[in-house]
């Protein structure tokens, strides 16, 4: 019943790492590869997106670029 967190941004990026650390605290990691599933998540967001948000009108939304 205890609680463990961590405010380091990535730090249970590391497959190997996290693992270590889990098995420690007599637990497991269901994630066995987190960079395929970040990038499988982001995959889905971006064919979400392009499916349901007309890109175009948003960027006609936001007016001229300025360089």
């Amino acid at each position: 019943k205890n609680v463990h967190g961590c405010y380091l941004h990535g730090l249970f990026n590391s497959n190997a790492f996290r693992k270590e650390f889990l098995e420690n605290l007599g637990a497991r990691s269901e994630l066995d590869c987190y960079q395929a599933d970040i990038e499988k998540t982001l995959d889905e967001l971006a064919a979400f997106i392009e499916k349901n948000i007309k890109i175009d009108k948003l960027i006609s939304l936001c007016g001229p670029v300025v360089q």
